[in-house]
């Protein structure tokens, strides 16, 4: 009448029997980050399972619908679960959502409302889930105080973090972004649009293991005003059975006819984007589908974190059968530097 997960059993016992109980338990990728797919049926209470306890700890909940049966496109909805469930638009600089579509969390998932946005009768969605962990995401609300210039800013990320999305919750914002790999801190980038990174003259963030830093000439620091940000970590080796795997890489990828990037595991989830020229951003999963080749027949299924269109098919981006750690790219894709975010699949 239930299930043991005997991966997580045995490594228990394992760390039991070497004496490095008091640690905690490992920590996986499976216990913090999940794709999930499931078509929507228009009933109220559509119950998600991902496996994922949604009832302690800030989560991010990010949906999108892939393909449509209709002549609509439906926007990227993050659902911020520390924030009473409010959601807000990556392809859009609307301020947030008051009305939940994410109805209830529950310790294995959620159940979501009868919007078309998350659950139209027929057609498919894709859920990406994010949990809150050191070494992998540090979600951060904060007020705004009416200072000028560089404001630090408290995090619980225990890592440095590499790639930073932040902007104004409660009111109409750019989602501004910053990334270990852009030019410099002076520049920035931006997840609602498909620009090349931007040079704001001066210096605009800055990052350490205990605080993060944003210029209120970008992002804003209007007083009483609500701003939330999103901390990524960078080869943090925490997880795994004996503490000492990492679940995510940020990096870039050489503009370049072919590249072959080793993310040291397999990857599960990438985010990347051109930062030298206009190009939108690409979100791929081994869930959905990553090309296996070079072949035009062989493409990744792509959706892009700047547009509301459906799922699309891009050659030119692959994992090749039996070297499962390296990504490759070709001239049908990589035309520019690429910046990307890559999460290790469960």
């Amino acid at each position: 009448w239930f299930t043991i997960n005997i991966r997580r059993y045995l490594d228990m016992m394992q760390q039991i029997l070497l004496g490095l109980g008091g640690g905690g338990a490992p920590v996986f990728v499976d216990d913090v980050f999940k794709t999930k797919l499931y078509t929507g049926t228009a009933a109220y209470g559509l119950a998600v399972t991902t496996g994922l306890d949604y009832t302690s700890g800030e989560s991010l909940i990010w949906t999108k619908r892939r393909i449509r049966n209709d002549s609509y496109n439906f926007d990227h909805i993050l659902t911020n679960t520390g924030r009473g469930r409010k959601w807000l638009v990556s392809n859009k600089t609307d301020g947030e959502n008051t009305t939940p579509v994410v109805l209830s969390l529950t310790s294995t998932g959620y159940t979501l409302d009868n919007s078309s946005t998350v659950n139209k009768s027929g057609d498919s969605y894709v859920s990406w889930n994010f949990k809150e962990s050191p070494g992998f995401l540090d979600i951060v609300q904060f007020t705004g105080n009416g200072s000028s210039g560089l404001r630090s800013i408290n995090h619980d990320l225990k890592s440095t973090p590499a790639f930073i999305i932040a902007r104004l919750a409660t009111g109409g914002s750019q989602w501004y972004c910053w990334h270990k790999d852009l030019t410099s801190k002076n520049h920035y980038i931006l997840l609602n649009g498909a620009g090349a990174e931007g040079n704001a003259g001066a210096q605009v963030w800055d990052a350490t293991d205990t605080t993060f830093s944003i210029h209120s000439g970008v992002v804003g620091n209007t007083n009483n005003s609500e701003y939330i940000a999103y901390l990524f970590a960078d080869e943090d080796a925490r997880f795994g059975t004996n503490s000492n795997e990492s679940i995510i890489k940020c990096g870039i990828f050489p503009s370049s006819e072919t590249t072959t990037v080793d993310m040291g595991f397999e990857p599960g989830w990438i985010l990347l984007k051109g930062k030298d020229s206009n190009s939108n951003w690409a979100i791929f999963d081994s869930t959905r589908g990553f090309g296996t080749s070079s072949s035009a027949s062989s493409k990744a299924k792509r959706l892009s974190a700047d547009l509301s269109g459906p799922e699309y098919e891009n050659a030119g981006f692959w994992i090749e059968s039996g070297t499962p750690n390296i990504i490759r790219t070709n001239g049908n894709f990589s035309t520019s530097n690429f910046i990307y975010v890559c999460i290790s699949k469960p």
